[in-house]
């Protein structure tokens, strides 16, 4: 079992220990594989760290890890330039950021 950061959180982690909110409310159970939205609702509900099973995963969990971590910082690069549509350069710079992420991740 080793503790993680919730935003270090992927679908298909199982979870060691039951996940309760901070007024003690329980969101999941021990056992529960994570899923995206599970992951969500742990940071809506600001649970900041979380206990995971160890467990070897294969090359295909890899590539599933690989692809959610590229969805996430996708997510996140249209959320730093919203509201800048108006703006050419922005528009530019927005899309060259998506573009390199998406060529680092083969």
């Amino acid at each position: 079992m080793k503790l993680i950061r919730t935003e270090e959180a992927r679908p298909g982690m199982q979870v060691a220990k039951d996940v309760t909110d901070l007024r003690g409310n329980l969101l999941f159970k021990a056992g529960t594989p994570l899923d995206p939205l599970l992951i969500e609702r742990c940071r809506q509900r600001n649970v900041s760290h979380l206990f995971i099973e160890e467990t070897a995963g294969g090359p295909a969990a890899a590539e599933s890890d690989t692809q959610v971590r590229r969805e996430h910082i996708l997510r996140q690069i249209d959320r730093m330039f919203s509201g800048t549509e108006s703006s050419a350069v922005m528009v530019s710079l927005r899309e060259a950021a998506k573009r390199y992420v998406q060529s680092m991740s083969g």
